[in-house]
């Protein structure tokens, strides 16, 4: 597996350059996961349905399974995007992590719609571009 980080501002482009990149991969031939990094939290499901009351009871682990699509929510104390990516995707060629600038332990391409920022918010070693 590759896995790869997309690191930029808000309204950077990210998601705009990880969906390109998506869709050539996919047109290649690959397997592509994405990990969408939420430091501010996300709304999974509507407020109200079954599975949202379920959380909010405390259901440590949840998980939606459709005809073709299954979401997992698990509650954690810590966060590693790497170990999530490795967990779950673990047969996949490519996973693309969009935001988690100060996570580590993978190599990661700086979006912007500006000049490179001289304060870049990751360590050298782990910029690809």
């Amino acid at each position: 597996m590759k896995l790869v980080g997309f690191i930029g501002w808000s309204d950077s482009g990210k998601t705009t350059v990880i969906e390109g990149l998506v869709k050539e991969l996919r047109g290649r031939g690959y397997r592509v996961a994405v990990l969408k990094h939420c430091p501010h939290g996300f709304d999974w499901d509507k407020k109200g349905t079954d599975s949202a009351r379920i959380w909010a009871a405390g259901a440590q682990g949840v998980a939606l399974v459709g005809p073709d699509q299954v979401a997992f929510l698990e509650r954690v104390a810590e966060v590693n995007l790497k170990q999530i990516a490795e967990l779950y995707f673990p047969d996949y060629d490519f996973v693309l992590i969009e935001g988690g600038k100060e996570a580590v332990g993978f190599k990661k391409i700086m979006v912007t719609k500006e000049e490179l920022p001289q304060d870049l918010p990751v360590s050298s070693g782990e910029l690809l571009a």
